[in-house]
């Protein structure tokens, strides 16, 4: 009967870990502006002993969130990056080689904000690998998604366009859509916030400020959009927040600062 208790007590604690990190509490936090579980969970999984499906799980969530590490200067986001570069190699042929590319354009881009000194090596990687990501799927919305934020943050002296990211960030969100994948999805609440202030950037702040209404519809815990973004487009106090599509700004401000 101990020994009963005691392997109950193991799985239950298992089951009980592994709950803490499901789709929808990470998604909350997302919406929340508390990266708190997500540092949690990407430095406390076990990599090795995950099924593959996990391992793409996590790799999304290295993916979100190094970039935030990188900007909030956090002392251990060399390892994170080490970690995500690993993990990338592990998992070539193994997951959508379209995903895979798009993680290692990050991935370049984050070691340019660490050391500034590999960007002449790493920084046309990181639009090699995306464009590759988009050539290995046109209809990824991951690939697109970041194909379209470098677009939309490089300046137009180093290849920006915001219409040509707007393009890409529109079918990016069109894809999550007809898919399916929009549920508990951070990634499609953020496409969607940098389609919003596409819309700005290219002079149509109106577009813009419908955009975010309909986001807040759908999703009215979204707190940058409801608490910052949308008050700022229409003129009124904003609230302290941080963007969270601090990717984009980390991949492109990288390269041509």
């Amino acid at each position: 009967m101990k020994r009963i208790t005691i392997i109950s007590a193991i799985l239950f604690g298992s089951i009980a870990c592994f709950a803490q990190y499901d789709q929808k509490a990470m998604y909350n936090c997302y919406l929340g502006q508390n990266k708190q579980l997500w540092k949690q969970y990407v430095t406390t999984a076990d990599w090795q002993n995950m099924e593959d499906e996990e391992r793409q799980r996590l790799l999304n969530y290295e993916y979100g969130y190094i970039a935030y590490a990188i900007s909030a200067k956090e002392k251990n986001v060399k390892q994170l990056l080490d970690n995500f570069n690993n993990h990338i190699a592990d998992m070539e042929g193994k997951m959508a080689e379209s995903t895979r590319l798009t993680y290692l354009s990050a991935a370049a881009s984050y070691s340019i904000s660490l050391s500034k000194i590999k960007a002449l090596s790493n920084g046309p990687k990181v639009f090699s690998y995306s464009q590759k990501a988009v050539q290995a799927d046109p209809y990824d919305p991951y690939a697109l998604t970041l194909r379209g934020s470098l677009y939309f943050y490089c300046p137009s002296a180093f290849g920006g366009d915001k219409h040509l990211a707007l393009d890409y960030l529109q079918k990016a969100e069109k894809q999550f859509r007809q898919t399916g994948d929009t549920i508990d999805n951070w990634n499609y609440r953020s496409v969607q916030m940098v389609i919003a202030q596409c819309y700005e950037k290219t002079g149509e702040k109106q577009k813009a400020i419908d955009k975010c209404r309909t986001i807040l519809k759908e999703e009215p815990e979204f707190a940058y959009i409801r608490d910052c973004y949308l008050p700022e487009l229409l003129g009124q106090k904003r609230h302290d927040g941080t963007n969270p599509q601090n990717m984009g700004a980390s991949l492109v401000n990288s390269i041509v600062e």
